[in-house]
């Protein structure tokens, strides 16, 4: 089944250009090379260059090129600066890579957009609280854990790692509401490997 990612943007760019729609099949199809040369030509139009550089982030991240994924998606938003979804692969890459700083950073500028459908995903926050704990924002990392467990209540990862924020707090009464605390915070990120379907996971854990 496709991702909120996918939907969302494959919604968002029929419209667009017909030509990135094909490059992106060719890419779903398993034909990078001719998908990576479709994007090229993509990207020599000031039209569809954002285009070109969320394919190129993609092929570079399927390739386990992660740093020039990230790169190229950064020159998506600097084309782009309103697109939700390359912000949302931004804090993805970030994250995968280590730096939760920028990775809390794109979170927080994704849900500060106004036309975005991803602050209704109790799982995008969720990541994006994950983000933020590991980068040493506690108070908002609680607050996006809150707004996940009042959308989905029966989230029990969310509340897990809400009630061992809540108990590092202070806070036990709260956090005795959310389940036991646990030793380490464990976070887990949907990131896309490639394309549009379900992505591997990863794991992190951060001590407190």
């Amino acid at each position: 089944m496709q991702s909120l990612r996918g939907r969302f943007y494959r919604r968002r760019t029929v419209v667009f250009d017909r030509e990135f729609l094909r490059a992106m099949a060719w890419f779903e199809e398993g034909k990078t090379a001719e998908a990576e040369e479709l994007s090229f030509e993509l990207e020599k139009n000031l039209e569809t260059r954002h285009h070109a550089f969320y394919l190129q982030s993609l092929i570079a991240n399927h390739r386990g090129d992660r740093p020039l994924a990230l790169s190229r998606i950064l020159e998506a938003i600097g084309v782009k600066p309103t697109e939700p979804v390359y912000w949302l692969r931004a804090a993805e890459l970030a994250f995968v890579l280590g730096d939760f700083n920028s990775s809390a950073a794109r979170y927080d500028q994704l849900l500060a957009l106004t036309d975005q459908p991803f602050s209704a995903d109790p799982y995008l926050l969720f990541a994006a609280a994950g983000a933020m704990q590991c980068s040493g924002k506690a108070s908002r990392a609680i607050e996006l854990l809150e707004q996940a467990v009042a959308i989905r209540q029966d989230f029990p990862e969310a509340r897990a790692n809400l009630a061992v924020l809540l108990q590092v707090g202070g806070d036990s009464a709260r956090a005795r509401t959310h389940g036991p605390c646990v030793a380490y915070l464990t976070i887990t990120l949907r990131a896309a490997a490639a394309g549009f379907d379900a992505a591997p996971y990863f794991r992190f854990q951060c001590r407190h």
